[in-house]
């Protein structure tokens, strides 16, 4: 149970004394911990209020104190164990830069983050062979010049799992400016004895967690008004998702111990959440839309789809329960149902019943209610027998039988579970002899009540690609590596850390029929090997930094640049870096909303001229009208002749700017733009704009 305790309340600090404590019981604690604490930060002068508090969870107290300006936003609050060893770092520095490139390299930020760091968090730097290393893995750049620096433990060479920092950094005046930091470090847990690493880690590694072929939904961001939003994949994963751990010296599974509350972790999706995707396709409709809805043929009232729930097996639901609520939903496929939602507030025993049902067919999609006995009246210690577990499977056979015969038959049960008074099974649907992990049924019974209590169906419409053509497991594992190799990895286990092996990246999918890897989780680093020496080395690098860039690992600076990556490049520069994982039907339909090109002028895989080029850039920089007005303009370039005339103005706006310089006195409108001259008019557009 979580208790906090208010102990300091705008205390005002004067010359570094410390405040007099609220609670004289806790105050000497406190005030040790913020003496740590002051040791390893600075404050600023003008943050002269100050408060404070304590909370406990589990026995584990933390402490929480903030500097500020009175009747201003500024502060600055940090949170440490009783310890004084800090955890976060909060400050107001939230106002980003308006630029996107900075004289301030990829370098110095990394180098003031690790700064920070060995001075605010020095106990996670104890050891030189144990202590936190910057991962680059872990670089992100969000908005004008924001920076997340990841830093992951590593002992020995190894990351120690779960065991990270991260510091947010902004660029101001080309000048960092430190925004926040988090850090989950597990000071205290010891190291197992190294032991020699069995061979062949990686065929043992396979063994214990094979494979699998299923179909998955995938979001469909080309679905148009009447398509699905999301269709299913034919892919291969690991086998449930479960990217685990083996023992490096003996090759067995190991599993991971529960992590302290104090320690971040972030939950993989359940199946609950996978298998629900299909309802995010739903609409609420109007009053007058409802109206309008009820005069087509064959849909059904709500009283209708009522009686025929109550004539389920073990469906408690009492006539006398008022219908509260009813709203008509239609998907994507045009396809109508009923959510209905039934209580009496009136009786002394609370009851509900909820419905969902096709409003054309009546087909129960989803149920539940309240058997009407108090919580506190069942029994807390029960247990349910194997007999009690058996007759509440036949009741609920019985019931999947009369609500989704059909349904049930094209499933495959995957988990039973039972809790106390409540017996539970989950099936999943079978397609082509392959689950389909997005559809299926969950239903629970109340054996208390003798009812059911929860259910819940999801099958879909939509094409399955036939999975004879799959590449198999073989090759699947294989690409799998590629991407994901089998590395070394401390993990916690029976309260020490222990090495394993495990896949370098988790929750792996990949195209049963290509082999793509549907999910990389790493961002693209855009470093080149071919650029040293070359007069865009500079451009690129600087791009890189913010994670600007052409993919692939090489410039080829003199290969002529595609106009889909052309407009990629731009769409990152100035939209955002997600343009960069955009599809290209997608790409070029915000291009065109945008009019940034014309429907004619598309041409993706075609070169770009470099007049088309600056008439791309003059019109993602909102120019275009004034761009148009050619006549009011004049270049000075010795081949100035040889522009389109209605270009001349886009070649004006920029050369003015500086984006555009020109070659020896030559423009050079109708050559085709080179990898390195694209990253240098992206480059210089971030400069001037």
């Amino acid at each position: 149970m979580k208790k906090t305790i208010a102990l300091l309340l705008c205390v005002v600090l004067i010359m570094g004394t410390l405040p007099v404590f609220a609670a004289q019981e806790d105050s000497a604690k406190m005030q040790e911990v913020l003496l740590i604490v002051k040791s390893k930060i600075e404050i600023p002068e003008a943050l002269s209020e100050f408060s404070g508090n304590v909370s406990e969870y589990k026995e584990k107290k933390t402490y929480r104190f903030e500097w500020r300006i009175s009747d201003f936003d500024e502060y600055l609050t940090v949170t440490s164990d009783d310890k004084g060893r800090i955890s976060s770092y909060r400050t107001s520095n939230y106002e980003s830069s308006d630029k996107r490139i900075s004289d301030v390299t990829k370098a110095e930020l990394i180098a003031y983050a690790e700064s920070f760091l060995r001075k605010t968090v020095p106990e996670a730097f104890r050891s030189e062979t144990d202590l936190l290393v910057y991962d680059d893995a872990e670089y992100y750049v969000s908005g004008n010049l924001i920076y997340y620096l990841g830093f992951t433990r590593q002992k020995d060479g190894i990351p120690v799992k779960d065991n990270c920092a991260e510091v947010n950094l902004l660029v101001r005046d080309n000048k960092i400016v430190l925004r926040s930091m988090d850090i989950s470090y597990d000071y205290d847990t010891q190291f197992e004895a190294l032991k020699q690493d069995m061979s062949a880690y990686e065929a043992k590694y396979k063994e214990q967690f094979p494979v699998e072929l299923i179909y998955r939904d995938e979001y469909n961001p080309l679905a148009k008004r009447n398509e699905r939003s999301f269709i299913p994949m034919l892919i291969y994963r690991i086998k449930d998702d479960e990217i685990g751990y083996i023992d490096s010296a003996t090759g067995e599974i190991v599993t991971e111990d529960p992590l302290d509350d104090y320690l971040y972790k972030n939950a993989a999706p359940s199946l609950d959440s996978a298998m629900g995707e299909s309802a995010k396709d739903e609409a609420g409709l109007t009053p007058q839309e409802i109206a309008e809805l009820e005069t087509v043929a064959g849909l059904l009232s709500p009283e209708v789809i009522a009686e025929h729930a109550r004539s389920m097996p073990y469906i408690d639901f009492p006539t006398e329960l008022l219908l509260e609520s009813s709203n008509l939903y239609k998907d994507n496929l045009g396809n109508y149902y009923y959510s209905l939602d039934y209580r009496n507030v009136e009786n002394s025993t609370y009851r509900y019943f909820t419905i969902r049902a096709d409003a054309k067919d009546g087909k129960l999609l989803n149920l539940s209610g309240n058997s009407g006995i108090s919580y506190y009246d069942y029994d807390d210690e029960k247990v349910l027998t194997e007999e009690e577990k058996q007759v509440a499977s036949q009741k609920v056979s019985e019931f999947l039988n009369a609500v989704a015969k059909d349904e049930l038959v094209a499933s495959e049960k995957t988990e039973v579970n039972a809790n106390k008074y409540l017996y539970s099974e989950e099936y999943v649907r079978i397609v082509n002899g392959i689950k389909y992990i997005n559809d299926g049924i969950r239903v629970t019974f109340d054996t208390q009540a003798d009812i059911i209590e929860r259910y819940s169906l999801d099958f879909s419409e939509g094409e399955f690609k036939d999975p004879a053509n799959a590449i198999g497991d073989g090759v699947a594992y294989e690409k799998i590596l590629e991407y994901a190799p089998v590395v070394p990895m401390y993990i916690r286990n029976d309260g020490v850390y222990k090495k394993v092996f495990t896949l370098k990246h988790k929750n792996i999918t990949v195209d049963a029929l290509s082999g793509e890897i549907k999910n990389k989780e790493t961002e693209e680093n855009y470093s080149y090997s071919d650029i040293s020496g070359h007069w865009a080395e500079t451009a690129a690098t600087k791009l890189a930094e913010i994670q600007i860039g052409l993919p692939g690992g090489k410039l080829e600076p003199s290969q002529k640049i595609s106009q889909e990556a052309f407009l990629r490049l731009l769409a990152c520069a100035i939209w955002g870096q997600y343009y960069a994982d955009n599809s290209t039907e997608d790409l070029y339909e915000s291009m065109i909303r945008s009019k940034i090109l014309t429907e004619a002028e598309k041409a993706p895989e075609s070169p770009v001229k470099r007049e088309d080029a600056f008439q791309y850039v003059v019109r993602m920089a909102g120019y275009e009208e004034i761009a148009r007005l050619h006549n009011i303009f004049k270049v000075t370039y010795s081949d100035q002749s040889a522009l389109t005339p209605e270009k001349l103005g886009y070649a004006a706006i920029l050369s003015g700017l500086g984006v555009v310089c020109g070659d020896g006195g030559n423009l050079r409108p109708q050559d085709l733009v080179t990898n390195a001259e694209a990253i240098v008019l992206t480059y210089k557009y971030l400069l001037s704009f």
